[in-house]
């Protein structure tokens, strides 16, 4: 340190300095560093293989480097095989980002790693740095997070950080956000949050004459969340609410190192300098492929110097391009041959499919492709401005984790990622790794939207025709969603024509936000006839989005208190209750508690749980809901809608499809419904049946009219028991009519059983319409080939089977009980053409 002092004293004029092959702890770099920062007259300084190797924590050489902001002299530095890590090469970016002299920079022979390497290119492509001249040879390889250091991502720097400020790395890591906050152009006290310090009196760092960012302590421990919403919010700042993708392109270029020609040339030159090392080059390409904005041109001549590794580089610098369609396309016939463009197909597939107008749906990333790595970043990027604009719109928060995210069940390495943070906002994306999760988008239809009409039935008719799998189907209807707008109806023909529930599920989840009249749902969910598979929606898209704010009657609830978005629905539902009809919609409630025991809630559900704090955090809740025509309270339904839901406009009461489904129905009432179906199979139907029960015309039927009615009818399907189990039997199906047990049922009461009609109506309506499409109409044609066997006669199994053989994957229950009146289990030629009046399906 003392012969340092003696060389570099203020009146030398030295101006080159070889201390190469020397072994440097950390405070003879700290001397040096700081004589040099005085001094200005060395131009050249070689410091080659000088760093000892020491048991601290951080190289001796940060030391040196962290000084190295203040230097307004030098123009050369060789800093070779000094064990340079990535640590050392943020520590170098953040120091030289503004120096206006130094040109070369030699890291030769030093382990930087993707990261660290990423580091320099950031700093080669800085407009306010001269550095034109970067030797990176031998030094590509190395660990990328040395002792799981605090990492640093121009592009998403939102997450917790906790620093040690003893450290280089971790000051200069601080002066990087320091930084980044400049460049987003919000202020450090908006975007560190819940900051905390061991040192007292603890402020922000401020730019000093020079440009150097001082006082940053050199002592003390340091936690805060940086947050970006200022900086997003700015960024969008005249945007639609709906122009996710003008949003991403005006923050990755706010965000991002976007090199001008000036600062590209160095770059380039850089990787010509590594043609004949593909090792070298991938390395390189990986470090290029985040928090860089390129030109197609760019793109272009780093092909052109290596055409063998086209379909290697523009994936990996796909992501990089501006999202458009004259960039997109300038970058794909980069390829010069088909085979090229296939081999690189595979890696380019995820992030030509993102679709961020709509970007609802499942992602499973391998965050080691640059392709996926970048769909990863828009998507948490999205996921920020979605939390900013639900609370623009005071919309409540009804995340799966209370905190206001739109990612749901995201799992990193198979292990939630809610185990190692609070918040998705306090997650730092890895470089590597297998990222999946679900996106569930708050956009919805603007009021303006109109149904897709005039093309939607050559667009059935391509959708049952073409020899894709389903799961692929789906994602071309995905892909052109953006453009188009459907309604539940329209939701619900397309899920006939899917086989499986997996497809199924994957349809409503592409298609959720381009539904129209949400209220109407209940029709497309109908067509998920078992529980586990709706269950399954719900888990991807939330159980707070799928709850059935406008027609919750008969639905099943099945809710576990440890889930912040399942106690909500609670919340909601017990809420909705208060409103509608005190405690008695609520049925068939049980809770169990943690330990298993089951209460039955005879009291009905406790009053406290309409409030959220209320309801407890463990144990599980079933229960259905009913309520009568006349309780409604279709305002308040309206406003959850809209406070949960997203829901906009103001719908009426007429405005909803009031509707059943079969498989929220007892099998009981099933069975009554399907034996008027087969009586009354003209409409009104079950309305019918009604009038003829209360012939008197009182308005009302009480069990003693209602059960010798179904006597009359010669009615078999509650028998198989005692002659009491049979009557218990009627009498249950009696009184899931009257939930109020008032002893009587009235029009509006009825109704539910006319609902179900109009169900199995529909599904009948829906079968021949598919069979008239596809035959032209013709029925006797559509017999010929259902039975391929010529017998005459088809068993119930048989029929449906040869339904679903030639692409109808609804249910064909209304079918058979329509055909097959005497319950004989077989489908016959002449009752199936009895259908032809259903040739027409209802719209």
């Amino acid at each position: 340190s003392e012969c340092i002092g003696i060389l570099l004293r203020e009146e030398s004029n030295l101006k080159t300095l070889d201390l190469s092959w020397n072994i440097f702890n950390s405070e003879v770099f700290t001397s040096l560093g700081e004589a040099v920062a005085r001094h200005d007259s060395v131009r050249t300084l070689r410091l080659r293989s000088c760093s000892a190797i020491t048991a601290e924590a951080d190289p001796p050489i940060s030391c040196f480097a962290e000084v190295l902001a203040r230097n307004k002299g030098l123009t050369q530095l060789d800093l070779s095989a000094n064990r340079v890590d990535s640590s050392v090469a943020l520590i170098i970016e953040e120091a030289l980002q503004r120096h206006r002299r130094l040109r070369r920079l030699d890291l030769e022979e030093n382990p930087l790693g993707v990261s660290g390497l990423r580091s320099l290119l950031r700093l080669l492509a800085e407009p306010r740095s001269a550095l034109k001249l970067l030797e990176i040879d031998r030094c590509l390889y190395g660990f990328d997070e040395p002792d799981k250091l605090p990492t640093f991502s121009a592009t998403t720097p939102g997450r917790r950080y906790s620093l040690d400020l003893s450290r280089p790395y971790h000051r200069s890591l601080l002066r990087m956000l320091y930084t980044t906050a400049e460049r987003l152009k919000v202020q450090p006290d908006a975007t560190f949050q819940g900051l905390v310090c061991t040192e007292k009196d603890f402020a922000h760092a401020k730019r000093d004459s020079a440009g150097v960012w001082s006082g940053v302590p050199a002592q003390g421990k340091l936690d805060f969340v940086f947050c970006i919403y200022p900086a997003v919010e700015a960024a969008a700042k005249g945007l639609a609410d709906g122009d996710f993708r003008g949003f991403l392109q005006r923050y990755l270029q706010i965000a991002r190192s976007q090199p001008s020609l000036k600062e590209a040339v160095p770059l380039l030159a850089r990787w010509r300098n590594l043609e004949g090392r593909p090792a070298d080059q991938l390395v390189y390409l990986k470090a290029l492929s985040k928090d860089f904005n390129l030109s197609s041109s760019c793109l272009e001549h780093l092909c052109s110097h290596c055409p063998d590794l086209a379909g290697i580089v523009v994936p990996r610098l796909f992501p990089c391009l501006p999202d458009d369609v004259a960039a997109r396309h300038l970058g794909l016939s980069i390829f010069q041959t088909a085979g090229c463009y296939m081999k690189a197909w595979p890696e380019l597939l995820p992030f030509l499919n993102f679709n961020p107008e709509n970007p609802t749906g499942h992602y499973k990333l391998d965050l080691e492709r640059c392709s996926e790595h970048g769909v990863a970043q828009r998507l948490l990027l999205l996921n920020t401005w979605e939390s900013i604009l639900d609370k623009g719109v005071g919309r409540a928060d009804s995340s799966q984790h209370g905190d206001g995210s739109h990612l749901r069940n995201a799992r990193y390495h198979g292990e939630p990622v809610y185990s190692s943070c609070a918040t998705i906002a306090e997650w730092a994306l890895p470089e590597n790794g297998l990222f999946e999760f679900d996106y569930v988008s708050g956009r919805r239809p603007p009021e303006t939207a109109a149904a897709l009409e005039d093309t939607f039935d050559a667009l059935l008719v391509q959708l049952r025709g073409s020899r894709s799998d389903p799961l692929s189907k789906v994602a071309v209807l995905r892909s052109i969603s953006h453009c188009v707008y459907f309604t539940s109806m329209q939701i619900r023909q397309m899920l006939t024509l899917l086989d499986g529930a997996g497809a199924r599920t994957e349809l409503v989840v592409a298609l959720f936000t381009r539904i129209l009249d949400m209220q109407n749902a209940k029709l497309w969910r109908s067509c998920f006839e078992k529980p586990e598979d709706y269950e399954r929606v719900k888990v991807r898209l939330g159980f707070v989005t799928m709850f059935p704010f406008f027609q919750p009657e008969n639905a099943c609830f099945k809710l576990d208190f440890t889930s912040y978005e399942q106690r909500l629905c609670m919340s909601i539902l017990r809420g909705l209750e208060a409103k509608e009809k005190a405690d008695t919609n609520l049925c068939e409630c049980t809770y169990v508690q943690e330990d298993g025991t089951e209460d039955k809630l005879a009291g009905g559900v406790p009053r406290p749980w309409a409030t959220l704090a209320q309801v407890p955090i463990v144990g599980s809740f079933s229960g259905s809901y009913r309520c009568m025509p006349q309780d409604r309270r279709f305002l308040d339904r309206r406003e959850l809608a809209r406070l949960y839901g997203a829901l906009r406009g103001e719908l009426q009461d007429v405005d909803v499809n009031w509707w059943a489904s079969l498989a929220e129905t007892p099998a009981d009432v099933l069975a009554l419904v399907e034996l008027l179906f087969w009586r009354y199979p003209e409409a009104p139907g079950a309305e019918t049946a009604f009038q003829e029960i209360d012939f008197k015309a009182t308005g009302t039927v009480k069990f003693q009219d209602f059960e010798p009615y179904l006597q009359e009818l010669s009615c078999t399907k509650f028998k198989g028991g005692s002659a009491e189990e049979e009557r218990e039997r009627v009498r249950g199906v009696f009184n899931f009519l009257d939930p109020g047990q008032t002893g009587e049922l009235k029009p509006d009461q009825w109704q539910v059983l006319s609902m179900l009609w109009r169900e199995l109506d529909l599904t009948l309506s829906e079968l021949v319409g598919f069979l008239s499409r596809v035959f032209g109409g013709n029925l006797q044609e559509a017999w010929t080939m259902l039975d391929s066997k010529g017998r005459g006669v088809l068993s119930r199994d048989e029929f449906s089977a040869a339904i679903r053989r030639h692409g109808f994957f609804g249910p064909t229950r209304a079918a058979c009980v329509h055909v097959d009146a005497g319950e004989s289990g077989k489908i016959t030629r002449g009752g199936f053409l009895a259908l032809s009046k259903y040739k027409e399906p209802l719209k």
